[in-house]
C-alpha cells in the first residue's frame, strides 16, 4: 500500500504543469481513469467493511469524526452525480482513506502506548503574543510551516506571527507561500492582488503593501470550488484531492526555494496539508533540522477536523485552552502532528 502511494504521487509529480494547464474535470478525469486502471479497488461494501472495523478500533479517539468520513465515503461512492470518471476518482480516493486511516491508527498506538513520556515531553505555556511564538521557533529553520482550520481569528493571529519574525530577524528574506491565492509562479503576487484576495484580507492588512513578498500555491481551477461540487463533499478536499493539490505544492516550494536558497520560507496553508501526522504531509519532506511546523487551534471549537483532536484526546483534553504547547524534546514530540501548538481564545 505504502508503495501505492509513491508511485502515484511520483507520477503525478512526472505529469507536473501538463495537467494542471487543462481544466479541472479534465484533471480529474485523466486521474480518476488510470486509477480506475491500475487499481480495480475493493467493491464499496468490502470498502465499507474495513472502514467500519477501523472505526470501531479507534473509536474512543475518533467520536467527532468517525461517523461523518463513514457517511462521506458511502454518499460520495453511491451518490447519484457520480459519473464514470467520478467513480474512479472516488474508488482510488477511498483507498487512499483506508491507507490514512491506518497511518492514523499507528499514530494513536503509539500516543497509546507512550501516554506518560508524552505528558512529561510535553511544554504548556501561557498563551503570551506574538513575540514570544516567533521566539520558539529555532534561529535554522528556513522553512515554517503554519496550519489552519479556515477560522478567521486564526488569520491576523498567523500574520502577527510572521511580522514578528520579520521583527526578529530584519536582514532575513522572508517569503510567505500559501495556499490561499493561486499559483503565481515565477512571480509575487502583485499589490492589487493581495487587495482582492478576500480570505487573507486581514492578514495582508498587517503588513504595508510591498513588505511581505507573498506567492500563491492552489493551481486556479482548484479555487473555483463550483466546478468541484458533487454529492457528499468536494473532490479537491477529498483525501485524493488533497494528495494531488499537495503534491503541486511541493513542486512549487522546491522552485521557490531553488530560486531563492537565502530565504526563509513561511508556508501557511490548511492543517490538513502540513501537519506532520497526515500522510501526504508537505512538512514530512523537509528534515527536522530545515523545518518547524505550527499548528494554530481556537479553544471551544472540538468540531475541528484536526489530528489535534486525537492529540488531546489521548491527553484527556487537559491543554485544550488558551495557551502554547511545545516539546521539552521536539524530535521525540513533533509525531504528535506540530512542533508548537498555539490555542487561541474563542
Amino acid at each position: 500500500m505504502k508503495a501505492m502511494h509513491f508511485l502515484f504521487l511520483g507520477w503525478f509529480l512526472c505529469m507536473g504543469g501538463v495537467s494542471f494547464a487543462q481544466e479541472w474535470q479534465g484533471i480529474l478525469q485523466k486521474t480518476a481513469a488510470k486509477a480506475a486502471r491500475s487499481h480495480a479497488g475493493p467493491r464499496s461494501e468490502q470498502l465499507l467493511r474495513q472502514v467500519e472495523k477501523s472505526l470501531q478500533k479507534n473509536k474512543h479517539a475518533w467520536l467527532h469524526r468517525a461517523y461523518q468520513e463513514q457517511a462521506d465515503l458511502v454518499e460520495d461512492f453511491m451518490g447519484k452525480d457520480c459519473g464514470p470518471w467520478l467513480a474512479g476518482w472516488v474508488r482510488q480516493s477511498n483507498r487512499l482513506a483506508i491507507s490514512r486511516r491506518l497511518f492514523k491508527e499507528k499514530i494513536s498506538r503509539r500516543l497509546l502506548q507512550r501516554k506518560q513520556p508524552v505528558l512529561e515531553n510535553t511544554l504548556n505555556l501561557p498563551l503570551g503574543r506574538a513575540a514570544d511564538w516567533a521566539k520558539q521557533i529555532p534561529s535554522q529553520a528556513n522553512i515554517i510551516f503554519i496550519g489552519e482550520y479556515h477560522l478567521p481569528k486564526v488569520q491576523i493571529q498567523a500574520a502577527s506571527l510572521l511580522k514578528a519574525y520579520q521583527q526578529m530577524y530584519p536582514n532575513r528574506q522572508v517569503i510567505l507561500l500559501t495556499e490561499f491565492a493561486s499559483d503565481s509562479y515565477p512571480r509575487f503576487l502583485s499589490v492589487r492582488e493581495k487587495e482582492e484576495n478576500a480570505y487573507l484580507e486581514k492578514f495582508f492588512s498587517l503588513f504595508p503593501k510591498r513588505s511581505i513578498k507573498t506567492a500563491g500555491l492552489e493551481e486556479k481551477a482548484c479555487m473555483n470550488t463550483q466546478v468541484t461540487n458533487f454529492s457528499g463533499t468536494h473532490i479537491s478536499s477529498s483525501v485524493l484531492g488533497v494528495a494531488v493539490r499537495n503534491a503541486h505544492w511541493l513542486k512549487r516550494i522546491y522552485k521557490w526555494r531553488a530560486q531563492y536558497p537565502d530565504a526563509v520560507f513561511f508556508v501557511y496553508t490548511g492543517g490538513g496539508h502540513c501537519m506532520l501526522d497526515e500522510l501526504f504531509s508537505l512538512a514530512r519532506h523537509f528534515s527536522p533540522q530545515e523545518s518547524f511546523v505550527i499548528s494554530f487551534l481556537v479553544a471551544g471549537y472540538k468540531q475541528e477536523v484536526s489530528q489535534q483532536e486525537m492529540f488531546h484526546a489521548f491527553t484527556d483534553w487537559r491543554f485544550y485552552k488558551p495557551g502554547v504547547l511545545l516539546w521539552k524534546n521536539r524530535l521525540k514530540g513533533r509525531y504528535a502532528g506540530f512542533d508548537m501548538q498555539i490555542i487561541l481564545k474563542k
